[in-house]
């Protein structure tokens, strides 16, 4: 796992802790962690790869579509720190 973005989801759930945000009537630690990923593969040059895509034939299980590429190669090239991205 990239060193920065273990930084990113300590600091992310801290701030959701300290602003009582993380409960069970708001949202988990497991929830932060999955908002943060998701920014990660959505920026300019993403943190994390987004498995779902590239073209594909669909694996359909229970009527939705579970494909994931397997065989994904990833080398990051965003090189931002930690507080390149909490900015």
């Amino acid at each position: 796992m990239n060193p920065v973005a273990r930084d990113l989801c300590v600091c992310i759930k801290a701030w959701a802790k300290s602003k009582n945000l993380m409960s069970r009537r708001y949202y988990t630690s497991y929830t932060w962690t999955i908002l943060t990923v998701a920014f990660l593969q959505q920026l300019e040059a993403p943190v994390f790869p987004c498995l779902q895509s590239g073209e594909h034939e669909p694996e359909i299980l229970d009527e939705c579509d579970v494909w994931f590429n397997k065989s994904l190669e990833f080398a990051t090239e965003n090189k931002a720190d930690l507080g390149t991205l909490v900015t």
